[in-house]
């Protein structure tokens, strides 16, 4: 996305005093990576087994309550076939990206599409979910900002993929739902190597189940399976990256808080009870497109986090349109220099003052 961003402003005579994003990567992650190389084991091994294990540890699990795959599509995918979407309602967000969609269509659920909270807050309407008497339910924790889940009498998934390290009356995200998703990808807080994702319940027969699935090779029981492995080589980078998680969090948390001078609400939690984690910093304008060009001029890339032609359902998700037509979303990433994020903050106050 960084690279579009650069090729069309370069187009117009515009240079990206910023980046868009950036993983924060280094000697560490490399020699990490070199490492599992050099010990002739490349796939699946010891290195996805202790990340696997380091991921369990963060939420307080025992060992073998988190399973390391692919991608968090892939992670999506393994949640929805355990259980069992294949031809009943699934629920989730008008206000969500299509990789959700489909894995939805992948594991042959049918999808039942619910709006945001409100025109200021992405999550989805609990309530809301509830009503479209779904058979099952994916929740994403939007942007980082995590919102309770209650025992339903409905599977719930908690997705995840923007907030690792959330958590909401001192419990981690991750442990809300039946099952929860991660993501590892270059812009997630952490990666593994650019890619992976990770799946955590807290009941061990799930993950058992989804581990025996990605066991493809040399069955003889004639079960679909399927090859969504992640490598050593990711997950030897994923335990870095895992270690440096609080300071990730921190450094964000930093960004986050010199983009708030720019006079302009930021998406973020509500509740008192909910500690975010700044995956996003998304800006609120009613000016958004005179905004996203004052910006662009001014070498700050910043992008819609979801334009409204790429939400899911229809016009009727009120909330979630609305929130389309305002929502700016601002780089940050732990490499992201203090001047240039008040230089983006800056920007924006002189625009909107």
């Amino acid at each position: 996305m960084n690279s579009d961003l650069n090729m069309a402003a370069n187009r117009l005579g515009i240079t990206m005093r910023i980046k868009r994003n950036s993983p924060t990567l280094g000697e560490a992650e490399a020699a990490a990576a070199a490492e599992a190389i050099l010990s002739g084991w490349v796939a699946r091994g010891r290195q996805t087994a202790e990340f696997e294990n380091e991921l369990c540890e963060l939420h307080g699990l025992d060992e073998g309550h988190a399973v390391a795959v692919s991608s968090g599509t892939a992670a999506l995918y393994l949640s929805l076939w355990l259980l069992q979407a294949a031809g009943n309602r699934v629920a989730l967000p008008a206000y969500a990206g299509q990789s959700m969609l489909h894995a939805v269509r992948a594991a042959r659920g049918n999808p039942v599409f619910v709006d945001s909270c409100s025109p200021g807050d992405p999550n989805v309407d609990l309530h809301a979910v509830r009503a479209s008497t779904p058979d099952l339910a994916i929740v994403p924790h939007m942007f980082g900002i995590p919102q309770e889940i209650k025992s339903e009498r409905f599977p719930v998934i908690a997705d995840c993929a923007q907030a690792l390290g959330a958590s909401f009356r001192g419990r981690p995200a991750g442990l809300m739902g039946t099952l929860a998703v991660f993501s590892f990808g270059p812009t997630k807080m952490i990666t593994a190597a650019g890619a992976g994702g990770a799946i955590l319940s807290k009941e061990r027969s799930a993950i058992d189940q989804i581990r025996d699935y990605l066991t493809y090779a040399d069955r003889d029981d004639n079960k679909a399976r399927f090859n969504f492995e992640i490598t050593d080589v990711q997950a030897a980078v994923g335990r870095v990256q895992l270690r440096r998680l609080a300071e990730f969090c921190e450094r964000r948390e930093t960004l986050f808080q010199i983009y708030r001078q720019s006079g302009v609400p930021f998406a973020d939690a509500s509740d008192p009870s909910s500690r975010p984690v700044r995956s996003f910093a998304v800006a609120l304008s009613s000016k958004m497109p005179g905004l996203f060009e004052h910006l662009r001029q001014h070498g700050i890339p910043a992008v819609e986090p979801f334009a409204v032609r790429h939400l899911l359902g229809g016009s009727e998700n009120e909330n979630a349109y609305a929130f389309a037509r305002t929502a700016l979303s601002l780089p940050i990433y732990p490499l992201l220099a203090d001047d240039d994020c008040a230089f983006a903050a800056e920007t924006i106050r002189q625009f909107v003052r």
